[in-house]
């Protein structure tokens, strides 16, 4: 899975890969790449944050900032890579992938099944940004 990032060291309007497969979260089963690319987004900031989430369930989150103003967060869950989008928030920043909501504040984080409904339990609660 790739999405389109610019590089410092190369031209002004050059776009270069970014592979979020190498981002540290689980690898796809068999270690199959798949590539999904956007040239008219590019990256500005990226940043790589793990969380240790109650009960000791580990999260992986990659964040990624484009020139156009949208924030998307990558994190493998039920065996593949999904594309988390920034949505409105009244408070904190809220995710929307699938049937997920990953929502943060801060260096804290819960992620929601929408199946389960509007007021479910977080299916990952009170996560907490950990450094290594």
């Amino acid at each position: 899975m790739r999405l389109a990032a610019t590089d410092a060291s190369a031209e002004p309007s050059a776009v270069v890969p970014v592979p979020v497969a190498d981002v540290p979260v689980a690898p796809p089963p068999g270690g199959k790449r798949v590539s999904l690319t956007f040239p008219q987004l590019k990256v500005v900031s990226r940043s790589v944050v793990t969380y240790q989430c109650e009960g000791g369930r580990e999260l992986g989150v990659a964040y990624l900032n484009t020139d156009n103003q949208q924030s998307f967060a990558i994190i493998r869950l039920d065996g593949r890579h999904l594309v988390f989008v920034n949505v409105l928030s009244g408070s904190g920043a809220r995710y929307a992938a699938d049937k997920y909501i990953w929502w943060t504040k801060g260096n804290d984080g819960n992620l929601y099944d929408l199946t389960q409904g509007e007021n479910g339990p977080a299916v990952a609660k009170d996560c907490k940004a950990i450094t290594r």
